[in-house]
């Protein structure tokens, strides 16, 4: 890995980067895969089993990465899912 400063005025046309970007994850961040999450017109939306029925339950949504998209409210670790 290589760190260094991006002039974007600097790149000729034709020319790319592959750029990575790292960040540190915080404890207890709840991803899931986003087959789970539903996008309604009020918000994003997951199937949540409690006492055995899968329930609709209003999710906040953060980042995305390879499939997977982060929760930050509405779920708890431990919680269960129904696709």
């Amino acid at each position: 890995i290589y760190e260094g400063k991006i002039n974007f005025g600097e790149l000729k046309q034709g020319e790319y980067l592959d750029i990575k970007v790292l960040r540190k994850a915080t404890e207890n961040e709840i991803w899931v895969d986003l087959k789970y999450v539903s996008p309604k017109l009020d918000g994003y939306y997951v199937k949540k089993v409690v006492d055995g029925k899968a329930t609709n339950q209003k999710v906040e949504t953060g980042n995305m990465n390879n499939g997977k998209i982060q929760i930050t409210s509405g779920l708890a670790n431990g919680d269960l899912l129904e696709e």
